[in-house]
């Protein structure tokens, strides 16, 4: 069924903006003015939660009558929350805590419909198992990849599956847009991508 209103995504990621497309529902993307802050330690689904929550209602003034969908992906290792690294140094120390390890990507989303006000967020976890890497093989993987716009300093689809070894959950929560989960929610919505 089509949208009766215009859908916004507020992400200019290009990883979201291709696993929408892929439904085949038909949107706009803009990028979202809300800055997230990493705290020193929270709860993974709450931050996405949050996080995606005010990257939709950061643009709902701009976009009335719409469905606004927000996401945004962290990794976590035990206590300790990834976001997106600062600087080289940073991005190989972050993939070098998960090398050998399994680690949690969470992605939060959150559909907005600005005519009600009527807002649901979902969040999504998959774990990842990576095998054991030198720092010389992350900085070898970080000359094909640029890290500094992944949580986590690693993207899945891109050359990551050369030391990936086990994925349990969603694939495509690791990628930034956990499309099972948001079809879920779009439905509360009378949006239905099937």
């Amino acid at each position: 069924m089509k949208p009766t209103k215009p859908v916004i995504l507020a992400s200019t990621s290009p990883r979201r903006r291709e696993l929408l497309a892929a439904t085949g529902l038909m949107f706009t993307a803009v990028a979202s003015p809300y800055k997230e802050v990493m705290p020193q330690s929270a709860d993974p689904e709450e931050l996405v939660i949050r996080f995606s929550r005010e990257k939709a209602r950061a643009v709902r003034d701009a976009f009335r009558n719409s469905i606004i969908i927000g996401a945004d992906t962290v990794v976590a290792l035990g206590n300790r929350v990834f976001g997106k690294p600062e600087n080289p140094e940073d991005a190989t120390d972050m993939l070098y805590s998960l090398q050998g390890r399994t680690h949690a990507v969470y992605t939060g989303i959150t559909v907005l419909d600005t005519t009600d006000g009527k807002e649901r967020s979902d969040v999504s976890r998959t774990n990842v198992t990576f095998a054991p890497l030198t720092r010389e093989q992350i900085r070898a993987y970080h000359r094909k990849v640029s890290p500094f716009d992944k949580a986590g300093s690693y993207a899945i689809q891109e050359h990551a599956a050369a030391f990936t070894e086990r994925i349990d959950g969603e694939f495509y929560t690791i990628v930034g847009l956990p499309v099972c989960r948001l079809r879920e929610v779009l439905e509360n919505f009378g949006i239905f991508l099937m």
